[in-house]
């Protein structure tokens, strides 16, 4: 054989090459080429055969045909793993674009309720700036504050089929298929005083809750000890004294009480505050006050007994008792807002009898048109600053109605003291065994006697008027909070004498004697409208800061209004029964329980300095809502109105509480006006 001739293949690899000489040429890289292969190599196997075996090595051809039918089982499950797992990640993903798409649009329909609430805030202070001495358009006004459009794709607000409905949304609601996407608010709040498990559309003034910055220590005791017992708590009387040991300046502890050593062993441990409240959820740091001792078991706060708060333990709340009875807790007798300016009607400056004369008569030409006052009367107003008369001392412009008050010897007005004097005397004398605490001329709404489980009615040490100012008003509070008149910084001379006038207003001096209070005074009864609107017996320092802690009759239920120094119980039942019927126009002055014969005039010169009409701060509740979604948001506020410029004071989200409001039961809607 020659060395140029290549070696013949073996027969077995020929049978091969003629096996597969029918099939398409198969054409690999360069780097899948097997160098042995005769075509590309050297034809010589690097596999010697065994020695002593006879047996041929695997054929190279074998070797790459087996490898490529090994690499084509494995590319299948490869492709179906990464399909897999993009069907999973496209899945995934999907699911995650929906979920972020649901929760956008959930969270757009949230902003949208939030937005349509603020739309009833928005209303309530259109209507209080429009019709502000229309007491009754924006407390009680179903027509205006219930169901209110703030949008809709479909239909204009004067279209709004629920308006044509007259609230009806229910029936709506139920009778149509496609409902159109629409906004609205509801202004809610608790029924009227007196009638359970209602509610109304209006706003609820601050002024008919008793301030607990300045309440006296025996007006907290009157209204908070019944309310506690109802709680059948055992120790009334000592959560009333940690409450007035928080308020106070000093680290004394009442009976019962705390202050800075016992909050200190708490967890986590903090001071006891010893100035005024910030808001009155602040009693919830007090020593024995608990949510259940301020909401009772109207757990979401809408003044309506639900059947989780009347089922005993088997719901929240657990301390529902299930009686029957709503039992609505503290809260919602009690606010730290309530603060007016000495202001007429109008907003114009009241005339401050303390002025000088002169004063006095250019604001009474410029002020009152003729006609509203009788000459006699400003010439007596005159006659009276002439003579000297401390009208600061008298409390309020009521003294001068004397109608059926002690007349000066040889007087005509009520010769022998007649009828009216008698009843008169009869009403002072149940004031006097009811109500011991002192009248204006003493700081009317600061917190009272300091001395640790005082009652009302405790006498004072010998030699102190039972009306001196006390020592600890709260910390922080303006110096003006004092309605009734009397000056923070007044001497104690300026408190009246109790010995010489124990009603602080012109009562009878003990044992008889001359008369203190004015006599013979030609105002009438219709005049007293105008006098209590226009004129004022506050300190001037008092009127030009503002006066806090005054009492509105127009709206406190009637467990406040029983705690207003010289209110009787027949004045307060008078006063509630006869305020629903009233023309809202009647009601802007403190004149009408007088002038409509719901308290006799002994009573209504005793109460006058504690009272208001006002509405300066008022709570607002708001829900917005949608016809097509069940997105709801409630919202509550405190604005404060001075003359049209409305503030928020405070703001709070209450939506965690609940819906909470049948907005669509008109079982539940007792309504006073509209």
């Amino acid at each position: 054989m020659r060395r140029s001739q290549r070696p013949s293949a073996p027969q077995s690899l020929r049978a091969i090459r003629v096996g597969r000489a029918s099939r398409p040429s198969l054409r690999l890289p360069e780097r899948a080429r097997c160098p042995f292969h005769p075509k590309w190599g050297t034809g010589v196997s690097p596999v010697p055969a065994a020695s002593g075996t006879g047996k041929m090595p695997v054929p190279p051809e074998e070797v790459l045909r087996l490898n490529e039918a090994l690499r084509r089982a494995l590319i299948l499950p490869v492709v179906l793993v990464l399909i897999g797992l993009l069907a999973l990640t496209m899945a995934g993903f999907v699911y995650f674009i929906r979920a972020e798409v649901t929760g956008t649009r959930a969270f757009a329909d949230g902003q949208q309720a939030r937005l349509a609430a603020e739309s009833g805030l928005e209303q309530v202070i259109a209507l209080m700036r429009n019709e502000r001495l229309n007491f009754k358009a924006w407390s009680d006004n179903t027509a205006a504050l219930r169901h209110g459009l703030v949008w809709s794709e479909r239909f204009k607000i004067e279209e709004d089929p629920i308006r044509e409905r007259k609230g009806a949304r229910a029936e709506y609601l139920a009778e149509s298929k496609s409902l159109a996407p629409a906004w609205r608010f509801s202004v809610v709040a608790e029924g009227v005083s007196g009638v359970p498990d209602t509610m109304r559309y209006g706003v609820t003034p601050e002024s008919g809750k008793l301030n607990i910055n300045v309440a006296r220590d025996e007006q907290i005791a009157m209204l908070l000890t019944p309310l506690l017992l109802n709680l059948q708590l055992e120790n009334p009387q000592e959560l009333i004294n940690a409450l007035l040991d928080w308020r106070d300046d000093n680290a004394d502890v009442r009976d019962g009480g705390a202050e800075s050593e016992y909050y200190n062993t708490l967890k986590p441990p903090y001071n006891a505050k010893n100035g005024p409240f910030d808001t009155v959820e602040e009693l919830l740091l007090v020593k024995g006050y608990t949510a259940a001792v301020l909401w009772g078991e109207d757990i979401n706060r809408n003044g309506i007994l639900d059947p989780n708060e009347n089922d005993g333990d088997a719901s929240e709340p657990l301390h529902d008792n299930g009686d029957g009875v709503l039992n609505r807790g503290i809260a919602p007798y009690l606010t730290i807002w309530s603060r007016e300016p000495d202001t007429a009607a109008d907003n114009k400056q009241r005339i401050n009898l303390n002025a000088d004369a002169g004063v006095i008569a250019a604001m009474i030409a410029q002020q009152i048109p003729d006609g509203q006052l009788s000459q006699a009367t400003v010439a007596y107003i005159m006659q009276q600053k002439q003579s000297g008369v401390n009208f600061q001392q008298l409390g309020s412009p009521a003294a001068l109605y004397t109608f059926g008050a002690a007349t000066a010897p040889g007087s005509d007005q009520n010769p022998g003291g007649g009828a009216a004097a008698d009843d008169d005397a009869k009403a002072d004398a149940n004031r006097q065994s009811r109500d011991p605490q002192p009248r204006p001329g003493a700081t009317g709404a600061r917190p009272g006697s300091r001395t640790p489980g005082a009652q009302p009615g405790a006498k004072p040490p010998d030699g102190q008027p039972d009306d001196k100012p006390p020592d600890d008003q709260p910390p922080g509070l303006p110096p003006v909070a004092v309605p009734g008149g009397a000056a923070p910084d007044a001497e104690p001379s300026a408190a009246p004498n109790p010995d010489a006038d124990p009603e602080g207003q012109g009562g009878r001096r003990r044992g008889g004697g001359a008369p203190t209070q004015l006599t013979n005074s030609p105002a009438t009864l219709e005049e007293m409208s105008v006098i209590m609107d226009r004129f004022s017996c506050l300190n001037p320092q008092v009127a030009q800061n503002g006066v806090y802690g005054l009492i509105n009759i127009n709206s406190a239920p009637l467990e406040v209004l029983a705690v207003i120094p010289g209110m009787t119980p027949e004045a307060a039942a008078g006063i509630i029964g006869g305020r629903a019927a009233l023309d809202p126009l009647v009601m802007n002055n403190t004149a009408w329980p007088l002038t409509q014969g719901l308290v006799d005039p002994a009573t209504f010169r005793a109460i006058a300095p504690y009272i208001t009409t006002k509405a300066v701060q008022v709570h607002v509740e708001a829900v917005g809502y949608a016809d097509h979604v069940k997105t709801t948001r409630r919202m509550e506020w405190i604005i404060e109105m001075i003359g049209p410029v409305a503030q928020i004071k405070y703001q709070r989200d209450l939506t965690s509480l609940g819906m909470a409001w049948p907005i669509d039961d008109d079982s539940a809607l007792v309504t006073t006006s509209r």
